[in-house]
């Protein structure tokens, strides 16, 4: 056998004789405390899983687990070792012993500590200038009615180029639908309604504060043809067309009556029943041919779109720039205004920037957007109810009935 020398043996001795001491010192804590200066015993450990795990982080959660397997004494050992491995001198120090406490899972749980570290660092009370939300991811919120969603996704974009900061999201619905979610406590920064109606059902709901209410743009009801129907641009011929739609063989779409469209569609043929070369034939007749009654004003262009009907009640802004469909016109005194209010939710979270954008939409670039898309803007300032007081009397006759 090949003779080593004393000095090689000497340090094998030292290197078990530490080993051994390390091994026996872990077997007397019991796996209760780990010997790294960390102090991360298993029911801390247990504590700051349940936690982190109470803000919802999946990936947090997972990281919680798989650290809490560190604790177990095998390990605790083996990071024990590392310690003990580090303190010693270069000539004392057993690289093969080293290698076997290291194993494989251990590696694996010392990459879930550091993960650890840094989830909790970053998303759980690491330094205020890295968690505070910054002025760039800033959402506003707005409730919209139907009829304003090409033209409010058009000023979202005029108002994010527009150097202002913050970010704008849309729930387009009929305004009907959106004063009933906002009435169940739905999360909003701006509604804008079709009618005040609506707006006065959500400032019954204690989610719109009155004063706060400002009238921002106006619209007029027209005729959307489908091809069966054809109008035309004078008035004369216009009128003949409009007589037509209340004769039997046509098929007309228009708003539910709970809906604001549908609301102006009625107070429009309330109107013409009034007027004499219409009168009650003409309404009865309109109404006779009516085969749908949609919840927005989406659904009647849709409708139109696809065929299924012959004529539609709608806004004049749904028919600008839409070469699938004819356009026939009201007579204005038969025609209705149809008011769209915007206000501020009281309970918003964001009510600098939900400022910032309102006050936009009231710019001089923001009226220009909502003209360019037939709205018009010389109502503002008004506070006109006259929706509001023709709606309550309808009701109020209904109820009588």
């Amino acid at each position: 056998p090949v003779s080593r020398p004393t000095s090689y043996h000497k340090n094998r001795m030292e290197s078990r004789r530490h080993s051994y001491f390390a091994a026996a010192s872990m077997r007397r804590t019991n796996g209760r405390q780990s010997e790294n200066g960390l102090n991360l015993t298993r029911p801390r450990l247990t504590a700051i899983v349940k936690f982190v795990s109470s803000l919802w982080l999946p990936s947090t959660k997972t990281a919680l687990r798989l650290i809490v397997a560190a604790s177990r004494r095998s390990c605790a050992l083996a990071f024990n070792t590392v310690v003990q491995w580090g303190r010693k001198s270069v000539w004392q120090r057993d690289t093969h012993a080293l290698n076997r406490a290291l194993r494989r899972p251990c590696l694996l749980n010392a990459a879930a500590a550091l993960m650890l570290g840094s989830l909790l660092l970053t998303g759980c009370g690491g330094p205020a200038t890295s968690s505070a939300p910054s002025s760039e991811t800033v959402v506003v919120t707005v409730f919209a009615a139907a009829s304003l969603t090409d033209v409010f996704q058009e000023a979202a974009g005029s108002f994010s180029r527009s150097s202002h900061t913050g970010n704008v999201e849309f729930n387009f619905a009929g305004s009907q639908q959106l004063a009933g979610q906002l009435r169940e406590g739905a999360r909003a920064d701006v509604f804008a309604s079709a009618d005040e109606m609506q707006m006065q059902a959500a400032v019954d709901a204690g989610r719109i504060e009155m004063k706060s209410v400002k009238t921002f743009a106006c619209n007029r009801l027209m005729i959307g043809n489908g091809l069966g129907v054809t109008g035309g641009s004078d008035a004369a011929p216009g009128l003949e067309s409009l007589l037509k739609l209340a004769q039997p063989g046509h098929k007309i779409v228009v708003g539910a009556e709970a809906v604001p469209i549908g609301q102006y569609t009625r107070q429009f043929l309330a109107n013409a029943e009034q007027d004499d070369r219409f009168g009650p034939e003409f309404r009865a007749g309109f109404e006779a041919n009516i085969v749908s009654q949609e919840q927005n004003v989406r659904g009647i262009l849709s409708k139109l779109q696809l065929g299924e009907a012959d004529a539609g009640v709608v806004y004049a802004s749904d028919l600008v720039g839409n070469t699938e469909l004819q356009s026939m016109e009201i007579p204005a005194h038969l025609n209705v205004s149809a008011v769209y209010p915007i206000a501020l939710t009281q309970d918003s979270r964001q009510p600098e920037q939900a400022t910032t954008f309102v006050t936009f939409l009231f710019s001089e670039e923001g009226t220009a957007v909502l003209e360019s898309h037939g709205f018009s803007t010389g109502c503002r300032g008004e506070g006109s109810r006259r929706g509001i007081d023709v709606a309550a009397a309808e009701a109020s006759d209904h109820a009588n009935d």
